[in-house]
């Protein structure tokens, strides 16, 4: 499955070869969970990683999803999410953010295209 997804978004289609739209960069992706992420104290910052992911819907959409490794994103993360963003949920108390994004978008049938965590 991970060699199908990257070779999915290396080519810009998704897992059946429908072609998608590209709104939003993988860089533009990364900037975004950086700066979700610098909304947390400096010692949350250190333990925790946030990450955008980038999602389509059947008529190609956008819907950025905003995650963290914890199950929810923080209050500050939660109150800094812009219009096309929701946040992604995790049933586990730790998870990595870039699963919990992908996860919560195929809960939302939709497609993940790129994502991109914090550092």
């Amino acid at each position: 499955m991970k060699a199908t997804f990257k070779a999915a978004v290396k080519n810009g289609k998704d897992l059946f070869g429908k072609k998608l739209g590209n709104k939003t960069s993988p860089e533009d992706l990364k900037a975004r969970a950086d700066e979700v992420h610098g909304k947390l104290d400096e010692t949350a910052q250190r333990f925790r990683t946030t990450a955008a992911t980038r999602a389509v819907d059947k008529k190609g959409n956008e819907t950025i999803i905003i995650s963290s490794s914890e199950k929810r994103l923080s209050k500050q993360q939660r109150e800094n999410l812009k219009k096309n963003e929701i946040e992604g949920t995790s049933t586990q108390k730790k998870e990595h953010a870039e699963v919990t994004g992908i996860r919560t978008a195929q809960e939302k049938n939709l497609t993940p295209t790129d994502t991109a965590a914090s550092i």
